[in-house]
């Protein structure tokens, strides 16, 4: 025996389990159908088969949408939309069937769902509190429509035929055939341009709407945008992108892309890792997929980015682009990927780079070719400073490989190699070379 399809198929990750069930008590207390795997499953059934099952036959799909979905890059709730996506290719275009609900803050230009999601209506219930209007309009959506009358043209009704004289005389077969001909060939002078011209309404109209969108909404607010800023960011990024699209060529657009669209290509060893970005300033939006390496000119922001690089089985690497400088430039990166626990604990590999000396007074001295290194991810601590002082760390030759100086006498590790209250010290340099730093004469408890 099957189950009984639902009305609402109702999508969450486990852990929006609360405001979900809200959602599902108030639905089934204004009379609405839902199907929450949580409390549906019986023991024994196809787990998957089940929600495929559901999500093929129920009327309206429900999605919650929060900062635990955005933070997980992987989970069942990812399946049940794309199923859900999938169905609406079988749909018509005015058939409501995705319903996106936000239970947090997250944003809707922020969030990590698939594009179709984005067009539709999305609602806010804040942890699942579901008022009684929301409840309303769910029924509406899961009413059932009556079809749509089909309109007939009265160019395509067939023309009524003479009355005939006399009714006991049938018209020979011959006539009604070539009579039968000309009706049929009438309508299909008229029916066929009718349709051709339906055809062509619905392909090109939506287009041309989009196209007067961009020129004359979309375009405007990037100019006063780019008028106002000194890098780009995500949302002008997008809103570039979006009118690209339509507007290919437009002389007012082409020259603002070069300050809003910048570039990054990565090559990784081993190739195969995806490449995710966004915002430096917004650290708490959500990842974008830039492409897998071998990278070419992926378009990203002309803006100073985070970078993530995954690929199972490797450390992940982090990446803030582009160094420090005065202007923007495109983003290439050629990585090294660490299997997972081969490097020490909270350490970090900082690829080989050329790097352009930014202090002043030591800039003519640069670029440098830096070769790779490991570097901590976090400062040292005043506790772990002073655990490495009481264990003789500045009596120990291992820890140093470079002569210190203390003006004119190079300082021996036989005795304290430093003297923190008294005078400041730099490594032993070749002559004319500017020290990089100075140590302070003074630590602080």
């Amino acid at each position: 025996m099957t189950e009984p399809a639902r009305a609402v198929f109702l999508s969450y990750a486990s852990q929006d389990a609360d405001s979900a069930r809200r959602i599902a008590a108030a639905l089934r207390e204004g009379g609405i159908e839902v199907w929450l795997d949580q409390s549906e499953l019986r023991g024994g059934e196809a787990w998957d088969a089940s929600i495929r099952r559901q999500i093929k036959t129920c009327k309206l799909f429900l999605a919650v949408i929060s900062a635990n979905t955005q933070a997980r890059e992987e989970g069942y709730f990812r399946r049940e939309w794309n199923l859900a996506v999938g169905r609406t290719l079988d749909m018509a275009e005015d058939t409501p069937f995705l319903l996106p609900v936000v239970i947090d803050a997250i944003r809707d230009t922020e969030a990590r769902v698939p594009e179709k999601f984005r067009e539709v209506q999305w609602t806010r219930l804040p942890a699942g509190e579901t008022p009684a209007s929301f409840v309303e309009r769910v029924r509406g959506l899961t009413a059932t429509r009556p079809p749509a009358p089909v309109a007939v043209s009265p160019l395509a009704a067939p023309e009524p035929r003479p009355a005939v004289r006399d009714s006991a005389a049938p018209a020979p077969a011959a006539a009604r055939q070539k009579s039968d001909r000309a009706n049929g060939s009438r309508i299909l002078r008229v029916a066929i341009p009718a349709l051709l011209l339906a055809v062509a309404a619905a392909t090109l109209i939506p287009p041309w709407q989009k196209k007067e969108h961009a020129r004359n909404v979309l375009l405007p607010e990037i100019e006063n945008a780019a008028a106002k800023m000194f890098r780009s960011n995500r949302q002008v990024f997008d809103q570039a992108m979006e009118a690209a699209r339509y507007l290919p060529g437009d002389p007012t657009l082409t020259k603002l892309l070069p300050s809003i669209v910048n570039t990054v290509s990565v090559d990784t060893e081993p190739a195969g890792a995806e490449v995710f970005w966004k915002d430096y300033d917004t650290p708490g939006a959500g990842w974008r997929s830039a492409g897998v390496t071998p990278l070419k000119d992926a378009k990203v922001p002309r803006d100073f980015l985070r970078l993530e690089i995954r690929k199972r089985g490797m450390l992940t690497i982090e990446v803030a682009v582009p160094m420090f400088a005065l202007r923007i430039p495109p983003i290439k990166l050629h990585l090294k990927m660490d299997p997972l626990g081969s490097l020490p604990p909270d350490m970090a590999r900082i690829p080989s780079s050329t790097t352009d000396m930014q202090v002043v007074g030591i800039e003519k001295s640069g670029p440098k070719d830096v070769p790779e290194f490991l570097m901590d991810k976090f400062e040292v601590t005043n506790r772990q400073f002073k655990a490495f002082v009481d264990a003789g760390g500045y009596t120990n030759p291992a820890y140093w490989t470079v002569p210190i100086r203390e003006g004119d006498q190079v300082l021996r590790c036989k005795r304290p190699c430093i003297n923190l209250r008294t005078a400041p010290i730099v490594p032993d340099l070749p002559p004319g070379k500017p020290a990089p730093f100075r140590m302070a004469r003074r630590i602080n408890p």
